[in-house]
């Protein structure tokens, strides 16, 4: 499993994100679309160690988090014993009411490296959000990876683990095998993370398909790799 191993690194390897810029994007884009009586509660896919979903707590929202991972899920309920996460498939799972809002950043849909897992993803949104509920993400753009392709890139931690990506493109599979190898002392955890990139026609196909409509879909440049989609459940 994924994450497993990384996650005790996680928070340390990215604790220059801009996590409060990325939720403020996504405010703006919910009071763009939806009435105010109206986003009230939010679940967010893939969530990690939960620092998106306590934003989004501070801000109002009646948020859940979800990840696939055990060890991401136990770090988010350490920082944050005020919101429920739970331990489940992004593809595949049940809340126990629907949400106004479904939120998944940080490319955790270009993880979905397939076409049923994709489909999954987006069923289980359609059928665990309410009429009219918003579905806001973001993926790797085809646009940027084939013209800016993946490096070797190394890191050092202030702790002084060393993680070194290395990538692989798979142009038949729309897809960039990340092989991860961090360094810590006597310690070496390696990890391969495939991420699938994605063109607009591909994205407004599967969206309409599992019932939504594409509203917005943003940064579609071959400077960027990010692509921001908002959607409108039908």
């Amino acid at each position: 499993m994924i994450f497993n191993k990384y996650a005790k690194y996680y928070d340390e390897l990215y604790e220059d994100k801009r996590y409060g810029n990325e939720c403020l994007l996504v405010e703006e884009t919910i009071e763009k679309y939806m009435e105010p009586n109206k986003r009230k509660s939010m679940v967010d896919l893939g969530c990690g160690t939960g620092t998106h979903a306590a934003i989004f707590k501070e801000i109002g929202y009646d948020v859940v988090g979800i990840d696939n991972s055990i060890e991401m899920i136990k770090q988010a309920r350490e920082k944050n014993n005020h919101i429920e996460f739970i331990n489940g498939d992004v593809t595949n799972f049940k809340l126990e009411k629907p949400v106004d809002i479904a939120v998944s950043l940080f490319h955790v849909v270009s993880y979905l490296t397939s076409i049923t897992d994709l489909n999954n993803f987006f069923k289980s949104v359609y059928d665990n959000t309410k009429d009219n509920a918003l579905l806001i993400f973001d993926v790797w753009c085809g646009h940027g990876v084939l013209t800016d392709p993946p490096v070797v890139r190394e890191k050092i931690l202030k702790s002084g683990a060393i993680r070194i990506a290395r990538p692989k493109v798979n142009l038949g599979e729309q897809t960039v095998a990340i092989n991860y190898t961090i360094k810590d002392g006597n310690k070496t955890i390696k990890e391969t993370h495939t991420m699938r990139y994605f063109f607009k026609q591909e994205l407004e196909l599967l969206l309409n398909k599992n019932g939504f409509d594409l509203v917005e879909m943003t940064n579609l440049t071959s400077t960027t790799w990010n692509m921001y989609v908002v959607a409108v459940k039908k």
